[in-house]
């Protein structure tokens, strides 16, 4: 079980590599909580199981997770996500979001802003990244790549203008206006779970630091700036 766990690293496999994530490679029936990844996950060709915060969902629960970093895979590379690379046999992801890119070259498949594939559950979780791919490749969408029978994908979203894709084999698509409106985002918990700055954010978890002033999921200098130009502008 991980919980309230976060890596900034950046994570870099060779030729051939599996199971790569920006927290960690395989959650193999196992718990993800309240963690996030900030980190670009980068590998060479013929990879697999690629994601901004898990490699793959084994069978596992992965819940009120974020992973921000892009995801990047050489030629045929398959089942790359912004979140997870994979969501395999009745895993789970719910109230999760990633915002990375999700980029390959020719001949890979399974791709997508939120997850390359889905044999599990989804619910209200959204994705943002740019999705791009080669020649020769299918299996693409802007928050899921493929879905099987009797899988489920409920209240999740995806940016169609920040991602690029008009399509997802899941989910439903929206304009960025739209994603940052609360009203988007029926059946979500605003109360204890989300949050957001209307007309200006994307909805964020409430475990972002109450120090991140403007929503990047980094406390920095440029958020200690922001309080200082409102406190001078209150003077």
């Amino acid at each position: 079980m991980l919980t309230k766990w976060f890596s900034r690293s950046f994570v870099i496999g060779g030729y051939n590599s599996w199971f790569l994530g920006g927290l960690c490679g395989d959650n193999y029936e196992g718990t993800i909580s309240n963690c996030y990844a900030t980190g670009s996950v980068t590998a060479g060709d013929n990879s697999y199981y690629l994601g901004g915060l898990c490699g793959d969902n084994y069978e596992g629960t992965i819940s009120n997770c974020y992973a921000t970093g892009s995801v990047t895979g050489g030629d045929n590379s398959h089942y790359l996500g912004g979140l997870c690379g994979s969501n395999l046999r009745n895993g789970t992801l719910s109230k999760c979001y990633a915002t990375g890119s999700v980029t390959v070259r020719d001949d890979s498949r399974y791709l997508g802003g939120l997850c390359g594939d889905n044999f599990g559950t989804f619910s209200n979780c959204y994705a943002t990244g740019s999705v791009t791919a080669g020649d020769n490749s299918y299996y693409l969408g802007g928050l899921l790549g493929k879905i099987y029978q009797q899988c489920i994908v409920s209240n999740c979203f995806w940016d169609i203008e920040t991602s690029g894709m008009s399509v997802s084999a899941g989910g439903t698509g929206k304009t960025t206006a739209e994603m940052h409106q609360q009203s988007t985002f029926t059946d979500w918990d605003f109360i204890n779970v989300w949050n957001i700055g209307e007309n200006q954010t994307y909805p964020y978890l409430r475990t972002v630091s109450a120090g991140d002033i403007n929503k990047d999921h980094i406390t920095n200098f440029l958020d200690l700036c922001i309080v200082a130009e409102q406190w001078a502008n209150e003077k």
